[in-house]
C-alpha cells in the first residue's frame, strides 16, 4: 500500500461470531535494482513453468476440496502468502525476474480454477510506466566526513539527480500550513494563523533537513491541517513527496530526510513517489545519529517544535554536500484478469471487482537484501486468491459476472489499476462495486476499516457488508473511513465506481519494512478479511444487496 492514513473510530458493530481466524505515500519502494529486461524476458518462461509444476501437485486437493462444501482455509492463505514473501520472489517487484515470476504464481492458480481470461494475452493485461532508478552512487558528507552509502545514508526511490554543497538547514518536519479557519478545519491542532517551517530563513541553495510526519507526530495534523500549494491533493503534509515539493518552492538544493525520536534513527525506508518526481533536487535519508553528530542541538530543536506547535528553523554553520544520480526507465508488466461469468442474463452484464496489488518493493540496490511484503500486499493477494477458490468450488453460481484483478504497480502510485481504469477489460457503467484488498495480514483481529465508506455514493458497500456479516454471525467492526488515496480503489473512485479499501484494522507497524515477513501475519486477521469480504462478495455476486441498504 502506498500509505495509510489514520483512522477515526466509527465502529459498526456485526453481531454474532465466535470462531477462528497494503501513491502516494509516507512509506513505499526502496531503491529497485535497474530493470534488466532480457532478462526478465528469459525469466519469464521458466517462471510460469515453475510456478504451473507448484500447483500440479495440489490438483488432487483441489478436486477433493470441489466434491465437499467449500469452506476459507486460512492455513491456505498464510501458504500462499509465505511462497508469495518469500526470497524467491525476490520483492516482486514489476519488470524483474521475481515479479514476472509473481505473476505466474497466481496464474496458475486462475488456470487450475478455470477463471475465464480476460486480459490481452490470457489472463495478462499488459501495460508501461516509467520507473526510478539509479544511475550512480550518492554523496553525504557531513563537516568533510563521507558517509557510507547503504549504510549511513541512501538516496530516496524518486530522487532527483545533481549536487549540493552549502551549510545544512535545519527546516522541522519541512510543512507550510497556510492560515485557516476553525470552523473549516476542526481537527487541525495548529495555530489558524498558520505554520510554516521556512519562516524567517532562506534556504535558496541550501541542503536542508527535514523529520518525517509533524509536531508532536500527530497523524491527525498530516489529515486535517491544509496545505499550501506544493501538496498535489489534500491530506499530504506527511508524504515525503510533499515535503521535497515544499523545499524545492522555497528554493533548497538539496534534502536531508530524518526519522524523529518516537522512530529508530535508521534512514528512513520511504520513497517521495512518482507523482512528486522531480530531476533537479537529490533528496537522501540517512542514520539520524549521525547528523546529530555534527548538529548535537538537534533533538532540541525539534522538541521545541513537538512542545509549542510552532515552526523553529535554525541555520547551521556545519558544512555538507549531498548528491544523487538516478533517472526514469521505461518497465513492461501487466495485470492479471480472472473472471467467473455471471449466469442470469439480465445481470452477468454488471461486474463485481475483487482487487489487491501483487507488486513490492523489490531488492535494495546498494545491499541487494529483499524486501518480503508479507503484510503490504501478499496478504490482500493470498485473500483474493482464496475468494476466488471460494466463487468456484462453492455452490455459489453469481448472477453477476465477478473478476478478480490482481493489480501490478501499486506501490509506484497505484499504476496498473489506474491502467485498467483507462482500458477496461469491462465498461466501467457496468461495474457495480470494487474492492481493493491491501494489508489484510496484520492488525489486531478486530475487523476491517473500510476507506471510502463515509462517500455518501458508497456507503451502501459498507452497510451490505455489515448486513451480510450479521446474518452469518461475525461479530467483526467495521471501522469507517474517508477515502485514502492510497490504493487500488483510488482511479474506480475518481471514475464513479462504488470502491473500498478494505484493511485489517490494528497497528501494521512492519510494512515497509525488512521485518514485514510471513512471522509477522496473524492469521485472526486473515480470517476477519476472508470472512467479512466473503459476506459481502456473496449478496453483490447474486444480486441481492437491497437488503444490505
Amino acid at each position: 500500500m502506498t500509505r495509510m492514513m489514520s483512522t477515526r473510530a466509527l465502529l459498526l458493530a456485526v453481531a454474532g461470531w465466535a470462531g477462528v481466524g497494503c501513491s502516494s505515500g509516507d512509506d513505499a519502494t526502496v531503491n529497485p535494482v535497474p530493470i534488466n529486461q532480457d532478462a526478465a524476458a528469459e525469466a519469464s518462461a521458466d517462471a510460469a513453468q515453475e510456478t504451473e509444476d507448484a500447483f500440479e501437485a495440489s490438483e488432487a486437493a483441489t478436486e477433493a476440496e470441489a466434491a465437499k462444501p467449500f469452506e476459507l482455509d486460512v492455513s491456505r492463505i498464510r501458504a500462499d502468502i509465505a511462497k508469495l514473501s518469500s526470497d524467491e520472489f525476490e520483492g516482486r517487484l514489476p519488470g524483474t525476474p521475481g515479479g514476472d515470476k509473481t505473476l505466474g504464481y497466481v496464474e496458475a492458480l486462475f488456470q487450475q480454477l478455470g477463471l475465464k481470461p480476460a486480459g490481452d494475452s490470457g489472463f495478462r493485461k499488459p501495460f508501461e510506466f516509467p520507473q526510478w532508478a539509479k544511475t550512480g552512487t550518492a554523496q553525504l558528507v557531513l563537516a568533510g566526513t563521507p558517509l557510507v552509502e547503504g549504510k549511513d545514508f541512501d538516496a530516496m526511490p524518486y530522487s532527483g539527480s545533481g549536487k549540493a554543497t552549502s551549510p545544512l538547514v535545519f527546516a522541522g518536519y519541512g510543512l507550510t500550513v497556510p492560515a485557516f479557519t476553525q470552523s473549516e478545519h476542526p481537527k487541525c491542532a495548529l495555530d489558524p494563523a498558520g505554520y510554516d517551517d521556512y519562516a524567517g530563513v532562506d534556504v535558496t541553495g541550501k541542503i536542508v533537513i527535514v523529520f518525517r510526519h509533524g509536531p508532536g507526530d500527530s497523524m491527525a495534523i498530516g489529515d486535517e491541517c491544509p496545505a499550501n500549494q506544493a501538496a498535489q491533493q489534500p491530506g499530504q503534509l506527511y508524504h515525503f513527496g510533499y515535503k521535497v515539493a515544499n523545499a524545492k518552492l522555497h528554493g533548497a538544493a538539496a534534502v536531508v530526510m530524518l526519522q524523529d525520536w518516537s522512530h529508530n534513527p535508521d534512514p528512513i525506508v520511504g520513497t517521495i513517489n512518482a507523482e512528486y518526481y522531480d530531476a533537479t533536487i537529490p533528496t537522501l535519508t540517512a542514520n539520524r545519529d549521525k547528523l546529530v553528530a555534527v548538529l548535537p542541538d538537534l533533538q532540541a530543536w525539534l522538541t521545541t517544535i513537538n512542545n509549542t506547535l510552532k515552526p523553529n528553523p535554525q541555520v547551521s554553520t556545519v558544512e555538507a554536500t549531498a548528491g544523487a544520480q538516478a533517472d526514469m526507465q521505461q518497465v513492461q508488466t501487466a495485470n492479471l484478469l480472472g473472471v467467473v461469468e455471471g449466469t442470469d442474463p439480465a445481470l452477468k452484464s454488471e461486474v463485481v471487482v475483487m482487487g489487491a496489488h501483487v507488486d513490492h518493493l523489490g531488492k535494495d540496490v546498494s545491499t541487494q537484501v529483499v524486501y518480503p511484503g508479507a503484510d503490504d500486499n501478499a496478504s490482500g493477494t493470498a485473500v483474493m486468491m482464496e475468494l476466488a477458490r471460494a466463487v468456484v468450488l462453492s455452490d455459489l453460481h453469481p448472477k453477476r459476472t465477478v473478476l478478480f484483478a490482481a493489480f501490478n504497480a501499486e506501490e509506484e502510485g497505484m499504476v496498473g489499476s489506474c491502467a485498467y481504469v483507462a482500458k477496461p477489460a469491462f465498461p466501467l457503467a457496468q461495474t457495480r462495486a470494487m474492492f481493493s484488498i491491501d494489508m489484510v495480514g496484520a492488525g489486531d483481529g478486530s475487523g476491517l476499516i473500510l476507506y471510502g465508506a463515509t462517500n455518501p455514493e458508497f456507503a451502501w458497500l459498507a452497510d451490505l457488508m455489515s448486513a451480510s456479516a450479521k446474518k452469518d454471525g461475525l461479530t467483526y467492526g467495521l471501522d469507517l473511513q474517508p477515502s485514502a488515496g492510497a490504493s487500488d480503489d483510488m482511479c474506480f473512485e475518481q471514475a464513479g465506481v462504488p470502491s473500498l479499501l478494505a484493511l485489517t484494522q490494528g497497528p501494521h507497524a512492519d510494512y515497509h519494512t525488512l521485518q514485514d515477513t510471513i512471522d509477522t501475519i496473524v492469521d485472526a486477521d486473515l480470517e476477519a478479511a476472508a470472512r467479512l469480504l466473503w459476506s459481502a462478495l456473496r449478496p453483490l455476486a447474486l444480486g441481492q444487496e437491497g437488503a444490505g441498504r
